[in-house]
């Protein structure tokens, strides 16, 4: 019986001795894992559309955009084609070429004149532009403006059903820096949304004349309810009337709205309410895009959208023979990935700055002064 006490307390023994020196608790062993994993993790291969003029047509070619091997590689496949005859148009305006809103994969918005590939024609929303912007599209969500001021029809979806609802903001006033009583429905809109587990979050910019306001609109489908949240903005805000947070200059990523101001990107926190600007953007712009900062006028920094959790952001160049772009690709505020796209091809650039890879894709003489490149977002605007 002794020697079996023995055995079992040796065995108790080793056990704890092995857990203090080597073991850890679940939570432990989980974040170990994840940190892991996400320093190991492969970067993705980002789809991107590059966009080809001629006479008749114009047509979207598939790329890809390997992050992890800093390459691109160039396929044959034509997502969509819009026919200038078709258009009933002799040249097509820029913002009615590139899709409202694609997940990267199959999931595409496109004005109602375009030719859809085979593989997108079940999946394809087709859409009939106005002159007057309408419609809101989100990650799994929509947004139809009414002729009344904040009533919209919102739809959700899951992938396998869809929810539709009438939605009437109720009225919210604000004081502004001049003391003055404003109504949010008087002096801003909604210009972009996301999903959330209960219903939808609104992006609600207002301006003043004296200043410009931020709030977050949560709209509850269950209770019927809106909550009003207001965004503590810091003095240099860079918001601006003359370039709105709109939906197609905005991408979501978790919990997060990114916009573009007059100066960086910012990231609204949906659920904490918080304003920041990625005051990092300028230092990679000194770094990579140097060039941008001695041009004649001032170069306002694009948000492109985001793939997974993979942010992109453009840092356009307006030479005397075209635009140029340089594209960033960040995770996690970090640049994992950058693109020159110049009037005679693309250069891949690696964080040390080198060029890493260079392919001769000109761009179509009558797109030298357009943006020709479109990155997956699921965030639009009609």
């Amino acid at each position: 019986m002794r020697k079996w006490k023995k055995i079992l307390l040796a065995i108790v023994l080793t056990l704890l001795v092995t857990t203090m020196l080597f073991g850890c608790s679940e939570t432990d062993r989980s974040a170990n894992s994840l940190f892991l994993k996400n320093k190991t993790a492969r970067l993705p291969e980002v789809p991107f559309i590059v966009l080809n003029e001629n006479n008749e047509e114009i047509n979207a070619y598939l790329f890809y955009w390997d992050l992890e091997s800093k390459r691109i590689k160039q396929t044959s496949e034509i997502v969509y084609k819009i026919s200038k005859k078709t258009a009933g148009q002799g040249k097509i305006r820029m913002k009615t070429q590139t899709p409202i809103s694609w997940d990267g994969q199959k999931y595409l918005v496109l004005p109602d004149y375009a030719e859809v590939a085979d593989k997108y024609a079940q999946t394809v929303e087709r859409v009939k532009l106005s002159s007057e912007p309408r419609t809101i599209w989100g990650a799994y969500a929509k947004l139809i403006k009414s002729n009344e001021k904040n009533r919209y029809t919102l739809t959700l979806w899951d992938g396998k059903k869809r929810i539709e609802k009438e939605v009437k903001l109720p009225v919210y006033s604000f004081k502004g820096k001049d003391g003055k009583e404003y109504k949010t429905e008087e002096y801003g809109t909604v210009t972009a949304i996301k999903k959330t587990s209960n219903g939808v979050a609104m992006l609600y910019p207002c301006f003043t004349p004296e200043e410009a306001k931020l709030f977050v609109v949560k709209y509850d489908c269950v209770s019927d309810r809106a909550e009003w949240r207001e965004i503590v903005l810091p003095p240099e805000n860079g918001l601006s009337p003359s370039l709105p947070p709109l939906a197609d200059q905005t991408a979501v990523i978790g919990d997060s709205f990114f916009i573009r101001t007059l100066g960086n990107p910012a990231e609204v926190n949906v659920e904490k309410a918080s304003f920041r600007t990625m005051k990092n953007i300028s230092d990679i712009q000194k770094k990579y895009a140097s060039e941008t900062l001695r041009g004649e006028f001032p170069e306002y920094i694009d948000v492109l959208g985001s793939f997974n959790d993979i942010l992109f952001i453009s840092i356009p160049m307006h030479k005397a023979t075209g635009l140029e772009l340089y594209v960033c690709a960040l995770k996690n505020d970090e640049i994992v990935g950058l693109i020159h796209r110049t009037l005679n091809g693309f250069d891949v650039i690696d964080t040390a700055g080198k060029i890493t890879a260079s392919y001769n894709i000109a761009k179509s003489s009558s797109l030298i002064g357009e943006n020709d490149i479109y990155l997956p977002n699921l965030n639009g605007m009609d």
